[in-house]
C-alpha cells in the first residue's frame, strides 16, 4: 500500500468534515422543518405514494442540509402559510420549498457537472491566460460544452473584463471607484475565487499552487 502524504491526509480530512456537516444538516432539516410540519398536520400531496413522499423528504433533506436551525424554523412558518391542495395542508413540491429556502438563506454556490468538467479540461490554460472568470461566466451562461469557437468568445470575453476590472481597481485606489465600480471588482473577485476553488477540486491541486500560475492576476 502506498504511504499517504501529508495531502491526501488532508483531503480525506477535508471530505470527512464536508459528510459529518452534510449530515448533521440533512437530520436538522428533520428535526426543524418536516417533523415540525408535520405535527401541525401537513401532509404529503394527495398524487404522491408513501415511498415517493420518502424519497421526497430525502431530496428536501440533502438540498436544505445548508440551512440553519433558525433558517428552517422561519421556512417551516412560510411552508405552513403556504401549503397546497384544497385543505392548505398538503406539502409544495421541493422546487418552490427550495425557491422559498433561497429567499430566507442564499445557498452556497453549487456548480453542474458540465461546468466542473469544462473547468478541469480548460481551467488552467484560462488561469494562465487571464480569462479564468470569463470562462466561469460562460459557462455558467451557456448551459453547453464549448467548442473552439466558445472558448475564443470566452478568452475574448475575459480580455475584455479584465480590462474593465483592471481600470475600476485603479480608480478605486485612486479614490475615484463609484459604485458600479466597486460592485464589478467585488463580483470578479468572488467569480475568480469559485472558479479557482472549483478548479482546486477538479485538478486536486492545492489553491496556493493555482494562483501562482495566475502571477497575480484576479480575473
Amino acid at each position: 500500500m502506498a504511504k499517504q502524504g501529508p495531502a491526501d491526509i488532508g483531503k480525506r480530512w477535508e471530505f470527512a468534515v464536508k459528510e459529518q456537516n452534510l449530515t448533521e444538516g440533512k437530520k436538522r432539516v428533520g428535526e426543524c422543518l418536516i417533523e415540525p410540519l408535520g405535527r401541525v398536520g401537513m401532509v404529503k400531496p394527495s398524487n404522491m405514494t408513501v415511498d415517493a413522499f420518502d424519497g421526497y423528504c430525502d431530496d428536501l433533506r440533502a438540498r436544505l442540509a445548508y440551512m440553519s436551525a433558525e433558517g428552517l424554523a422561519v421556512l417551516a412558518e412560510v411552508v405552513e402559510r403556504n401549503g397546497t391542495g384544497k385543505k392548505g395542508d398538503r406539502f409544495p413540491s421541493v422546487m418552490l420549498v427550495c425557491k422559498m429556502a433561497a429567499r430566507i438563506e442564499t445557498p452556497p454556490p453549487s456548480d453542474s457537472r458540465l461546468v466542473r468538467w469544462q473547468i478541469r479540461a480548460h481551467g488552467v490554460d484560462a488561469l494562465r491566460g487571464g480569462w479564468l472568470v470569463g470562462l466561469y461566466r460562460m459557462l455558467k451562461a451557456a448551459g453547453r460544452p464549448l467548442d473552439d469557437a466558445g472558448l475564443n468568445v470566452a478568452r475574448a470575453r475575459g480580455k475584455d473584463l479584465r480590462d474593465n476590472v483592471d481600470r475600476a481597481r485603479g480608480r478605486d485606489e485612486q479614490g475615484r471607484a463609484d459604485g458600479e465600480d466597486l460592485r464589478l471588482i467585488a463580483g470578479v473577485n468572488a467569480q475568480f475565487d469559485r472558479a479557482v476553488a472549483l478548479l482546486a477540486e477538479e485538478t486536486g491541486r492545492s489553491a496556493a499552487d493555482l494562483l501562482a500560475l495566475a502571477d497575480g492576476v484576479r480575473s
